[in-house]
């Protein structure tokens, strides 16, 4: 047969030497969703997520352990800028962790305050109150309408790579359109003078399609809307601001973007939280699976995994993902939270040995070519 044939002239490559290495890249993947999730939890809109749910969706994150998670807290404190790291909620581990070792935890992902002023000198004056930037200089109206206009234009920019990074999924269509008209029509107001008030305009296209998109749709557009300003805003701070202290047209546009974010937060507030705590570790997984597609991709582009595992890792990416969402055509599983269908029991980003898949799928197309 064309796998005999195939495996004579070890044209299927699938050696166990392969499949060690697809072991080792599923590690890899598994350490940077772990990494992943820490960032998030640092993130106040997740915060407050069911980590039982998070790991009956992502079983790679069922088993981890004490040093797992200190890795992962020390790679993702240490290996970026202290301003733009966010102490995460590792309280969520508490029912897998001894109270000795959450404790300890707690204690390394706290970050000191030498550690937030060891930086540059501009980073460590935008970290200082906000009474020490003020100054007694009249605001400048123009210089207030060109910020806004810098400001909207990162705003832009934070929506489309939270698209591409996969903060915000592309599927939601709905979501997406939204916030892109949002900033378009600020972009046109703050032109005129007017002051930054996108929310408004997501509330006002969001009555649109509110009565047919369920509740999730309003806290996936607060979340995104909230995480890209509190994006922009750090971009703002730390690479526009050029000066010794916040000028007073710069803490102008800050507050009305803070103003906007609380705007925002008032709506989640406004949702069960039960509900909201739900909805929110299902998007978190989302994001995981997102960011592990990212990091397949990335694999495939340097050759580090062939095009055949990359497509089968995509494969069940792509399947578990419809599996948060509640897209499957099976019928959900009951579940006595109401939570829906739960994945399988599989503890790796594959169902099958991937390279045993590549065999399979060079089989077929020796078997079409023949015909």
């Amino acid at each position: 047969t064309a796998g005999y044939v195939l495996k004579y002239f070890k044209l299927n490559r699938s050696t166990k030497e392969r499949t060690d290495i697809l072991k080792g890249y599923d590690n890899y993947l598994t350490k940077r969703s772990l990494e992943m999730f820490i960032t998030l939890i640092g993130e106040n809109v997740y915060k407050d997520i069911d980590f039982d749910l998070v790991t009956q969706y992502i079983p790679q994150l069922s088993a981890l352990t004490y040093k797992d998670i200190r890795g992962a807290i020390k790679s993702v404190k240490y290996t970026r800028p202290s301003h733009l790291y966010n102490e995460p909620e590792v309280a969520v581990f508490q029912a897998i962790l001894t109270d000795e070792e959450l404790e300890k935890l707690k204690s390394l992902a706290k970050i000191k305050l030498f550690e937030r002023l060891q930086g540059d000198y501009i980073t460590a004056c935008a970290l200082l109150p906000d009474e020490l930037h003020s100054d007694d200089k009249e605001l400048s109206e123009q210089v207030v309408r060109e910020l806004r206009l810098v400001f909207v234009e990162l705003l832009g920019r934070a929506y489309e790579e939270a698209m591409t990074c996969g903060q915000i999924d592309v599927r939601d269509g709905a979501v997406v359109h939204i916030l892109k008209s949002s900033v378009a029509v600020t972009g046109d107001e703050v032109s005129n003078g007017l002051p930054i008030n996108d929310w408004s305009h997501t509330q006002r296209y969001n009555s649109y399609v509110e009565k047919i998109e369920r509740i999730s749709t309003k806290i996936h557009l607060a979340t995104a809307f909230i995480l890209a300003h509190t994006e922009a805003q750090r971009t703002f701070k730390f690479k526009v601001h050029q000066g010794k202290f916040l000028s007073n047209e710069e803490r102008k546009i800050l507050a009305e973007s803070e103003d906007q974010v609380s705007m925002a937060y008032e709506v989640l507030n406004t949702i069960n939280p039960l509900k909201l705590k739900q909805v929110m570790s299902r998007k978190l997984c989302v994001v995981i699976l997102n960011s592990a597609a990212i990091e397949i991709s990335e694999l495939v582009k340097f050759g580090l995994l062939k095009e055949t595992e990359g497509e089968h890792y995509f494969e069940h990416l792509e399947e578990d993902i419809r599996n948060v969402k509640g897209k499957l055509n099976e019928k959900k599983e009951a579940d006595p939270q109401g939570r829906g269908r739960m994945t399988s029991s599989r503890k790796t980003f594959l169902n099958v040995d991937p390279t045993a898949y590549a065999e399979l799928r060079a089989e077929y197309e020796y078997a079409l070519n023949e015909d």
